[in-house]
C-alpha cells in the first residue's frame, strides 16, 4: 500500500522532475560549454526523472532494510520504465529522444548497462538521502499549501506537456513531409528523364538508343544522390535545382513531344511549383525546432526518417555557425 496521499505523490513527481532537469541541464551545459535546456519539454522539468524517482521510491519501499535489494530493484524497475517510455515515444513520434545504440550492452538503443547501473545507484541515493528531506517537507507543510503548490505546478506542467506534444507531432509531420517531398521530386525527375530522352531521340536515334540514354541519365542521378546522402548538401535543394534545369531543357524542345507528354509536362510543372510553395511554408517549423526539441536533445535520431532528421541537425549547426560569424 502507498503510504502517501495523492497530493504528496504529485508533489514528489514535480519536485523530482525539476531536480532531474537541473542535473541533466547542468551536466550537458558543462560538457558543451554553454547552457542547454535539456529535455522533451521547454520548462525546467524532465518527466522521466519524476516517473523514475517515484518508481524508485514505491518499488523499493518494502525492501529499504536491504541496500543490495534496493539497488537491484531500482535498477530493474527503472530500466523497464525507460525502455517502455523510449519505445512508446518512438512509436508515436517516429523519433528517438535518447539513443544508446552506441553504448555497450544496450537493448534496442532504449536502455544500456551504464544507465541501468546509474538507476540502481540513484535508487540508493534517493531512498537513503534525497527523499528524506523531500518527504519531510511534503508531510509537514499544511494541506492547503501543499494543495496550492501541486495544483499550480500541475497546471503549468500540463500546459507545457501539451505544447511539447504538439511540437513533437509537428516535428513528425515535418520530417514526414520532407520524406514525401523527396519521393515526389524523385517521381517528377523520372518522368522528366523520359521526356528528355524522348526529345534527344526525336532527332533520329533508335528506340534502344533512347533507353540507353535514359539509363545513363538515371545512373548519373543515382550517383549524385548517393553523394548527397553522404553529406554533400541538401538533397531537396539539389533535386529541385536539377528538376528546374530539366524543365528548361524540355521547354526548349517541347515541340518534339506528343500531346499526352505535353499535358503531363505542364501538370508536373504545376505540381512542382505547388510543392515548392509548401516547402517554403514549412521553413518556420525548422527555425522553431532549432531552438527547442533538437537543441534540447542532442542524441535525437530516427530510424524511419534518419536522413531527414540528420539534415535538420545539419541545418541547426549551420545556423549556429552563421550566428557566431555574425557576432564576430
Amino acid at each position: 500500500m502507498i503510504p502517501y496521499t495523492f497530493a504528496q505523490v504529485v508533489f514528489f513527481f514535480l519536485i523530482y522532475c525539476v531536480m532531474g532537469w537541473i542535473i541533466e541541464s547542468t551536466y550537458v551545459s558543462i560538457t558543451k560549454h554553454k547552457f542547454i535546456n535539456r529535455g522533451f519539454m521547454r520548462g525546467p522539468v524532465i518527466p522521466i526523472y519524476g516517473l523514475g524517482a517515484l518508481t524508485l521510491r514505491l518499488t523499493c519501499i518494502t525492501v529499504l532494510k536491504y541496500p543490495v535489494l534496493v539497488f537491484f530493484t531500482g535498477m530493474i524497475s527503472c530500466t523497464i520504465l525507460e525502455y517502455i517510455a523510449g519505445m512508446i515515444m518512438e512509436a508515436v513520434f517516429k523519433i528517438r529522444y535518447w539513443d544508446y545504440t552506441n553504448q555497450p550492452l544496450n537493448i534496442n538503443g532504449y536502455v544500456c548497462m551504464g544507465t541501468s547501473l546509474s538507476w540502481g545507484a540513484l535508487g540508493l541515493l534517493l531512498n537513503y538521502v534525497i527523499h528524506r528531506p523531500v518527504e519531510y517537507l511534503a508531510t509537514t507543510m499544511s494541506y492547503s499549501l501543499l494543495l496550492v503548490l501541486t495544483v499550480t505546478g500541475s497546471a503549468i506542467f500540463i500546459v507545457d506537456l501539451t505544447l511539447a506534444f504538439k511540437a513533437a507531432f509537428d516535428v513528425r509531420a515535418f520530417v514526414e513531409g520532407l520524406n514525401r517531398a523527396k519521393g515526389e521530386l524523385s517521381l517528377i525527375q523520372k518522368r522528366l528523364d523520359v521526356m528528355v530522352a524522348y526529345i534527344n531521340d526525336s532527332i533520329g536515334d533508335t528506340k534502344d538508343r533512347a533507353f540507353e540514354k535514359l539509363d545513363n541519365w538515371s545512373e548519373g542521378i543515382e550517383q549524385k544522390m548517393e553523394q548527397i546522402s553522404d553529406g554533400f548538401g541538401d538533397r531537396i535543394s539539389v533535386m529541385s535545382d536539377g528538376i528546374e534545369k530539366a524543365f528548361l531543357k524540355i521547354k526548349d524542345g517541347i515541340a518534339s513531344l506528343p500531346d499526352n507528354m505535353k499535358e503531363e509536362f505542364f501538370e508536373l510543372k504545376g505540381r512542382f511549383a505547388s510543392d515548392n510553395e509548401k516547402r517554403k511554408e514549412r521553413t518556420f517549423f525548422r527555425d522553431f525546432y532549432r531552438r527547442g526539441l533538437f537543441e534540447g536533445n542532442p542524441s535525437l535520431s530516427s530510424r524511419v526518417f534518419k536522413t531527414e532528421v540528420e539534415e535538420l541537425k545539419d541545418d541547426i549547426l549551420a545556423e549556429k555557425k552563421k550566428s557566431k560569424d555574425k557576432e564576430k
